[in-house]
């Protein structure tokens, strides 16, 4: 049985067909793609990188000359490497991600697509779809947040949401809400990765826990697609990795560089490293990322 998704806004054009700006969001990183003719110009984090077209074997590739940015898009994502660093996938705005799943309790139910295929799974049965016609853009509603409508040949409808949202047992936090009106019911849940709430931008520290607010802000974490962390602890980088499975999230700084600072900042330097070594949790809000301590101690990270 298909699905056909309906939508309220009208058909796009894609990043090839004009030479105007195309907005992509890499988790929280915003990236501007403008194409003309053989070549993309992408603008991020205030710098500007040239890039001619390639040879794919599917999709549009491009590359600057020295092979350190890559822009690789098919349909409405992109595969972005920028000065030799890995983006988390990189989603044209307004448009859902190709492969995403949607979820929700009391009752469980899992709604996952995946290319050009969809499954519904409840716990009387597992139903599987295909998806008809192409991906389309999502319409900006009174609160200025994007919604898609989704609706399949069976009777089920999808609203998606692209605001916050955290699982009703959990508490895990997911960039969409969701109602799925099914059987007569209608059913609330999250969708999305949590991923995409935390990567693909330098964080700065707003605050931590007995330091000012100035010492604080000199330290900064990047959560990097392949599960490594990086930053800087106010005096040297560091390095490490973390992990979003499960309902436990894990930190671990594994090195620095060892360059010597004053007394003070090397003081909070080893709090922060300390800190992170040892969570409890992270909450994921609207513009802050909370990082709590098994001891309290937390500090805030700016989103924005």
């Amino acid at each position: 049985m298909g699905l056909i998704i309906m939508l309220l806004a009208g058909c796009t054009q894609t990043g090839s067909e004009n030479s105007t700006g195309i907005t992509y969001h890499c988790g929280l990183q915003s990236l501007t793609a403008t194409f003309d003719q053989n070549q993309v110009v992408l603008n991020m984090r205030g710098g500007q990188q040239q890039l001619q077209q390639l040879p794919a074997a599917s999709g549009s590739k491009y590359q600057n000359k020295d092979g350190t940015t890559v822009f690789w898009s098919k349909g409405h994502e992109a595969q972005v490497t920028w000065r030799g660093e890995q983006l988390p996938l990189c989603i044209e705005s307004s448009y859902l991600p190709n492969n995403v799943a949607f979820r929700g309790n009391e009752p469980f139910w899992l709604l996952t697509f995946n290319g050009q295929q969809a499954t519904l799974t409840t716990p009387e049965k597992e139903q599987q779809f295909s998806l008809a016609g192409e991906r389309q853009k999502a319409t900006n509603i009174n609160s200025g947040d994007n919604q898609w409508q989704i609706e399949t040949t069976a009777g089920h409808q999808l609203e998606v949401t692209d605001k916050l949202c955290y699982d009703s047992m959990s508490g895990i936090a997911y960039p969409y809400q969701v109602t799925l009106l099914h059987g007569g019911n209608q059913l609330k849940g999250c969708g999305g990765q949590t991923e995409q709430l935390i990567q693909g931008k330098p964080l700065s520290v707003k605050s931590m826990s007995g330091y000012t607010t100035t010492i604080a802000q000199t330290a900064e974490l990047q959560f990097l697609p392949d599960g490594r962390l990086v930053g800087s602890d106010g005096c040297n980088r560091i390095f490490g990795h973390y992990s979003l499975q499960g309902e436990i999230a894990r930190l671990n700084i594994a090195g620095s560089t060892k360059r010597m600072c004053s007394a003070k900042t090397m003081a909070f330097a080893q709090s922060f490293t300390e800190l992170l070594n040892n969570i409890l949790k992270i909450d994921i809000k609207e513009k802050d990322i909370v990082i709590k301590a098994q001891q309290g101690q937390h500090l805030t990270l700016s989103s924005q």
